[in-house]
């Protein structure tokens, strides 16, 4: 890593949630996606009246602009990451898959949330209304080859963020990382608002938190442990055909 890089990831760490510097300047991660932080009684998936969990630390974790096949049995869970814009069917923010820039650079700044990773580990992100998405911080997550997508963050080191103003019904899903480390998708089994949402997650612990698009955007997939079969997800699936973007966790 060149020192160009480590001065732009310095100076962007009070934003980062779980990514530390070494005075050598290197970088590691306390919620890496490691087995270390799974437990023998954790599971796949947790069922509970009004939410479903997939836990995810045992998974590579990629972002990417091609619709994924279910055909791959290496995916095992497939979601919409980033909104998509209605009127193009473009992606909505910055999007970084493995350094190369998707699109023009237009940044969302309603967007206060972002999603970065570098290598096997993840960060959830507060972004200041995307003040800090300048052109260094593009250059610099693109040399590392890192991926990153903009989305509304919902909960952050611990604290639930405001959305009274927003009182839209839609089925929810974020990702997420637990105060014990642990990285999961939660998604609800009901219409509820965003900020019933967020509340909930800190009820069950969750440290971290970001959004991942739904609404008529919502179908993504499953692939089952046990028989390999595979399910969709997701309510609505109405504009699954217009999907610009996704987040896979594959074996």
């Amino acid at each position: 890593m060149c020192a160009k890089n480590n001065f732009f990831l310095i100076l962007l760490l009070p934003f980062f949630s779980c990514v530390e510097i070494n005075k050598d300047g290197t970088y590691n991660s306390n919620k890496k996606i490691t087995d270390s932080t799974q437990t023998k009684s954790d599971v796949w998936e947790i069922e509970s009246e009004f939410y479903t969990t997939y836990f995810l630390n045992k998974l590579q974790i990629e972002i990417t602009a091609t619709r994924p096949h279910k055909s791959d049995t290496a995916i095992q869970l497939c979601i919409p990451a980033a909104f998509t814009l209605l009127d193009n069917k473009s992606i909505d923010g910055l999007f970084i898959c493995k350094g190369k820039l998707v699109g023009a650079p237009i940044v969302n700044h309603r967007l206060g949330g972002g999603f970065l990773i570098i290598n096997d580990s993840i960060s959830i992100i507060k972004t200041n209304n995307a003040k800090i998405l300048s052109t260094n911080f593009i250059d610099s997550i693109s040399k590392l080859n890192a991926s990153f997508f903009q989305q509304i963050q919902l909960v952050r080191d611990g604290e639930v963020l405001e959305f009274h103003k927003d009182q839209k019904l839609f089925q929810r899903r974020a990702v997420v990382i637990f105060v014990s480390g642990k990285i999961a998708i939660i998604e609800s089994k009901t219409p509820i608002t965003l900020q019933e949402f967020s509340n909930d997650l800190i009820k069950l612990q969750v440290q971290n938190a970001i959004y991942t698009d739904m609404g008529s955007y919502d179908e993504g997939w499953v692939r089952s442990p046990e028989d390999k079969t595979v399910k969709s997800i997701g309510k609505n699936r109405s504009q699954t055909k217009y999907q610009s973007n996704w987040l896979i966790f594959k074996k």
